[in-house]
């Protein structure tokens, strides 16, 4: 039995871009079975050059099976291409090469990790799936006169937007200084 090997290039000199020039012909295969906006050998080979580029791939023997090919900047890594052929798909090698990608943005300090995604690519958009983590939570907003004793008065509750204006209820508020503080409300109400 084969060796399941994951690789990772970030930004190859020309040099050893001729020892992989197997693998380029591998993922323009893959690209071109699996993709309707297909990169070419020309781009393939010339993403894994540039100097912003990380790469991984999986091979198994010698062939590609999985691959994963982003950009990085000092902000973030995104992901521009990630595939694995048809008879290695729910082995879990893309989820592999994702934990390999934010592994590199947590090591790297980039704060976010962006999936280029076709519209189209059905697949592709299950792959990530982003939720509201303010989804059913609510705030309670108080409010006091600052001095030398706080004491807070409820102003606002179950508030459910991002932004709050505390206003007295359109009447405005006298001038001074106020301290306030919020607590927030799960969706569960606790």
């Amino acid at each position: 039995m084969s060796k399941v090997l994951i690789f990772e290039t970030i930004g190859l000199a020309s040099e050893i871009k001729n020892k992989l020039k197997k693998y380029f012909t591998d993922i323009e295969k893959i690209e071109k079975l699996y993709f309707k906006n297909c990169w070419t050998y020309k781009q393939i080979s010339g993403h894994f050059v540039n100097s912003n580029g990380h790469n991984l791939y999986i091979k198994l023997g010698d062939k590609i099976i999985s691959y994963c090919l982003c950009i990085v900047n000092d902000e973030f890594i995104e992901i521009l291409k990630i595939a694995t052929i048809q008879s290695q798909r729910g082995r879990g090698f893309a989820n592999s090469l994702l934990d390999k990608v934010e592994e590199f943005g947590i090591n790297n300090s980039l704060k976010r990790i962006c999936l280029e995604v076709d519209e189209t690519n059905n697949v592709a958009t299950t792959l990530v799936s982003l939720t509201d983590p303010f989804d059913g939570i609510t705030w309670n907003v108080y409010r006091a006169e600052d001095g030398a004793e706080l004491s807070f008065n409820s102003v606002a509750t179950l508030v459910d937007a991002e932004a709050y204006l505390d206003d007295n209820d359109g009447a405005g508020l006298p001038g001074g200084d106020y301290v306030y503080y919020v607590t927030q409300v799960a969706a569960d109400g606790f």
